[in-house]
């Protein structure tokens, strides 16, 4: 009797058959290897992963006791993540440590240089934050076109000691109270009710915001990490045209408004508002710069 288990041997003989009829040409190639949904994504930042080679462990090593993010030792910066994959990130997040980048005016280079808390570096440490910041810059601003041939007189760090020197020098106490910054921006309220100078008054955190007007135009003409929170060195155009200027860090104040990481801690407030002054300030202090013979110091006020 002929039933449905026949049918299946019979189909499966012929089969069988088939395929051994039909034999193997050469042999069977093996299947490439596919990344896995797990597998992470490759580094394209060249300065992330300098940083994270060389210098993220020496950050932890020498600033983590008094740095470490969301549990920073009295009223410094927490710039030294705990999670590895936040490191990055939060370092490059405070202009308070990295400025603009550039390894002649970089806060956090300036703080060693000035033996910060008895804390000694050697040779290839200090080598391997400068080269990191040498390649944030070159990250951070590439040509936009053919640069000119002629190579430039200055590099980008000596471009930006030197503006930095010159704004300081056009900053001017009168064009200060003029735009109004210790009231509008030291007394400024967040929405937490508190004052910006309840906090910072003191340059806390990095930041300087006082209603004393003659204080916080010391601090801020005199040090190039109080300056560049308000006032940053623009080098977007430096690869391709060697040139460079100062310009108002709105970023820095918007991203901080906005908690945006690593300022997820700071009451929100009105960007906006908080800008006005600055604006006020800057424009005053550019119409000096404009015109060097105006400006009160010359030869600059600052002290780092």
């Amino acid at each position: 009797m002929f039933n449905i288990k026949h049918l299946l041997l019979a189909t499966m003989a012929t089969l069988g058959a088939a395929t051994l009829g039909t034999g193997c040409v050469g042999e069977l190639e093996p299947m490439p290897s596919q990344p896995t949904p797990d597998d992470p994504p490759a580094e394209t930042n060249a300065a992330k992963v300098m940083f994270d080679d060389n210098v993220a462990s020496i950050m932890t090593a020498k600033c983590g006791s008094c740095h470490t993010a969301g549990r920073p030792a009295g009223n410094t910066t927490g710039f030294v993540a705990s999670i590895a994959a936040q490191q990055y990130d939060t370092m490059v997040g405070y202009v308070a440590v990295v400025g603009n980048f550039t390894a002649s005016t970089a806060p956090v280079l300036g703080k060693i240089a000035n033996g910060h808390q008895s804390i000694t570096y050697s040779t290839a440490e200090l080598g391997a934050i400068t080269a990191w910041l040498d390649k944030e810059v070159e990250v951070r601003n590439p040509a936009t076109s053919t640069p000119p041939t002629t190579p430039p007189v200055e590099t980008a760090s000596q471009i930006t000691k030197r503006l930095y020197k010159e704004w300081s020098g056009c900053m001017t106490k009168t064009d200060f109270d003029t735009a109004n910054m210790a009231q509008g921006v030291g007394g400024y309220q967040a929405t937490n009710n508190q004052e910006c100078d309840n906090c910072h008054a003191t340059g806390a955190e990095g930041f300087v915001a006082s209603r004393d007007g003659a204080f916080f135009f010391k601090i801020m003409s005199e040090h190039t990490a109080y300056m560049s929170q308000y006032f940053i060195v623009d080098l977007s155009t430096f690869a391709t045209d060697h040139k460079a200027s100062i310009i108002q860090n709105k970023t820095s104040i918007l991203g901080v408004s906005q908690r945006q990481a690593p300022h997820l801690e700071h009451p929100t407030f009105n960007a906006d508002n908080v800008s006005a002054p600055v604006t006020a300030f800057y424009t005053l202090t550019a119409a000096h710069a404009a015109n060097p013979a105006t400006c009160e110091v010359p030869a600059g006020r600052l002290l780092d």
